[in-house]
């Protein structure tokens, strides 16, 4: 069988220019059950076809990223924006966070209830690599990575026991613990990791005017704290049989900060809510890896998570009272339970055969009320309605839905000689619904890799994939439409990638389009509605230079085209998707272990679309942000201390239209290895 513990070279190859072409040192071990399409000493073809890219925790160290949206923020074809939600939303290609499928060692971390994840209680303390797909994915993934597939792969505890420290505070009352524990015992190994986060409030640009919902200072409502244990244990006895048991919980629990520019004072502005949310995540996974013979192996596993979420929504800034029209408390859980199967048939030189099988059911109980007027609208489950009225009346909420998921693929791979591979894939889907009965639809993924010369590449891939509505669409008190069907979308990509100077130069573009019908998403108000077809079309180019082992840089370019082609559409426009986004990174690294780093962010071309009729287009400000970190190394490298400087020029920039980012920000740490 094949030895997985170590992220092989072929892996590294596959993140083009967000790694080194010189490692500097050996990779992590990774929880060895966790990925759905495994990369073994020859990749996979659907990792060739598409573009894929590999994010390592020495990548996530020099980034000094503390949780998931700050690893994956500079990656080409990826716009991580704030609004309304209070937490980041990361888009790709102009698809939202909920057609993104996220998964950590094979549990779906996706919610039941709207299809999105916070990324940033996802801490990177016990990552050992992170792995993106844009666009195109294999079938094998099943429904919902209409967008791409973010794959979060865990440490593994190996040889002798090992421990991690590390402790940061920021001048704006912001301070992270945490720590990973790993080592191995006879045929088990083992790897803890826990962190804390806790944050007073984050502070505004002093460029920033004050408005009536927002002075400037410390930003209303924006506190935050979060708080994770990851742990795995392995068993690997050196034979045919892997099994690996994964345990995770999170918490968290925060403010929405209000927009800074209501309905009252723009047209484009939402109305200013005051919500508060406490959330609580547990998640298991079991997986087996078995070679039953030679080339023959199987991967059974299952899962399960459990989230409780608690969200409050106030009268006004003083958090106090919940009696004018708006307000609400919602306490909802959701569940999951899920089982799968992917077995392969390595066929020789031929390639090999792929069949993926998948079950889950999702749950969704909330209770709680919801504030309107008598006329009807507001509400829960995210504080919609009213205002106005003299008469206003408290509804009950009171949800208990549940869907089942179930999905099948088969996926063969074809190599032509040694220069040419290729794949075809063909799935099926369907949502089981209580109420009104359910839906499926058919995927399908053909791609292929061909190689020019030992320095130059090519690859293509066309997909069709599918993502169901998720329950709150279906059912939300606020937003629900049961008559929902499921988003479909058609995607191209072609690929080109070119190393030059003995590979210390790497060039990569990408050509893209999406066509995306029945798109699920919901109007400034009423119900979630199925949209006709949005199209969303782009490049994207990367490149990388790495002179020595001394200096690196990298540079990306993405450009995105979004339409609403939907006939009856008032406007063309859709909002919240930048045409252009720039961004460059340079460290170097000193023999006495002194390290600089820089990163630059450009985003233009983001527009904000009106609440009235018929909508218009705001285009928000162009932006740039720029990142400064310096850090050295003690104690024989197993001190690091480090000092980074966040949005170094105190840009006053906005993601979404009310929703201002932090100013400039400092922050010390020190890690510390044993």
């Amino acid at each position: 069988m094949t030895n997985r513990l170590w992220i092989t070279p072929i892996a590294a190859a596959l993140a083009g220019p967000v790694l080194a072409a010189v490692p500097e040192t050996a990779p992590e071990p990774v929880y060895p059950v966790a990925e759905i399409i495994v990369t073994e000493e020859r990749p996979r073809v659907a990792d060739q076809a598409a573009t894929v890219d590999i994010v390592s925790a020495l990548e996530i160290e020099r980034r000094s990223a503390r949780t998931l949206d700050e690893a994956l923020a500079l990656l080409p074809g990826l716009y991580v924006r704030s609004g309304a939600d209070g937490v980041p939303r990361m888009d790709v290609r102009g698809m939202r966070t909920r057609s993104i499928l996220l998964l950590q060692d094979g549990v779906p971390l996706n919610s039941s209830f709207d299809g999105q994840f916070d990324p940033a209680a996802l801490p990177v303390d016990n990552i050992a690599m992170i792995k993106m797909t844009r666009g195109g994915s294999s079938v094998l993934y099943g429904p919902g990575g209409n967008a791409g597939v973010i794959e979060i792969i865990t440490k593994a505890g190996t040889g002798e026991p090992s421990a991690d420290l590390l402790a940061e505070a920021a001048d704006s009352d912001a301070y992270l613990g945490r720590g990973t524990i790993s080592g191995r015992t006879g045929d088990v190994g083992i790897a803890i990791s826990g962190s804390l986060y806790d944050r007073d409030d984050f502070p505004m640009s002093d460029d920033f005017v004050a408005t009536p919902p927002e002075d400037g200072g410390d930003r209303l409502n924006s506190d935050r704290r979060d708080r994770a244990v990851q742990t795995s244990l392995v068993h690997d006895a050196g034979g045919a049989t892997r099994t690996g048991l994964s345990l995770s919980w999170r918490a968290s629990d925060y403010g929405k900060p209000p927009t800074t520019s209501d309905n009252r004072m723009s047209d484009f502005g939402n109305r200013a809510r005051y919500e508060r949310v406490d959330f609580e995540s547990f998640a298991a996974q079991l997986g087996v890896d078995v070679e039953t013979r030679p080339g023959l192996s199987l991967r059974p596993s299952a899962f399960y998570r459990h989230n409780t979420e608690d969200t409050s929504g106030y009268d006004d800034e003083t958090f106090t009272t919940q009696a004018d029209a708006g307000a609400f408390q919602e306490n909802a859980t959701t569940e999951v339970f899920g089982a799968g199967l992917i077995g392969t048939l390595a066929t020789g030189a031929i390639g090999s055969s792929s069949v993926a099988l998948s079950a889950r059911e999702e749950r969704w109980d909330a209770n709680g009320f919801s504030v309107v007027t008598a006329g009807g609208g507001g509400g829960g489950g995210g504080g919609g309605g009213g205002g106005g009225g003299a008469t206003i009346t408290v509804e009950p909420i009171a949800v208990d839905e549940a869907v089942t998921i179930y999905s099948g693929a088969i996926e063969q791979e074809f190599a032509v000689g040694s220069d040419f591979a290729a794949l075809a894939g063909v799935g099926y889907a369907y949502q089981d619904r209580r109420s009104p009965g359910g839906d499926g639809d058919t995927t399908f993924a053909l791609g292929g890799r061909y190689t020019v010369s030992a320095s130059s590449t090519v690859r293509a891939n066309v997909a069709r994939q599918i993502r169901f509505p998720t329950l709150r669409d279906l059912y939300g008190v606020d937003r629900g439409n049961p008559d929902l069907e499921p988003e479909r979308t058609l995607s191209y990509e072609l690929g080109w990638e070119q190393s030059l100077a003995d590979d210390r130069v790497g060039v990569a573009a990408v050509v893209f389009r999406i066509d995306a019908e029945d798109f699920i998403e919901r109007p400034p108000e009423g119900l979630t509605q199925n949209f006709e077809e949005y199209r969303f079309q782009g490049l994207e180019l990367t490149t990388r230079w790495q002179p020595g082992e001394h200096l690196r840089a990298t540079l990306g370019y993405t450009w995105l085209d979004s339409q609403n082609r939907s006939p009856g559409a008032d406007i063309e426009t859709l909002q919240n998707r930048p045409e252009h986004k720039l961004t460059a990174t340079a460290d170097y690294t000193f023999d006495f272990g002194l390290r600089l780093g820089v990163s630059w962010l450009h985003v233009a071309d983001s527009f904000a679309l009106s609440r009235t009729s018929p909508t218009e287009a705001l285009e928000l400000a162009d932006y740039d942000v720029i990142d400064l970190s310096v850090s050295q190394l003690f104690a024989r490298g197993q001190l690091r201390i480090y000092l980074r400087a966040d949005n170094l020029l105190d840009e006053n920039y906005e993601e979404a239209f009310g929703f201002p980012r932090p100013g400039r920000q400092f922050v010390l740490g020190a890690e510390l290895r044993l």
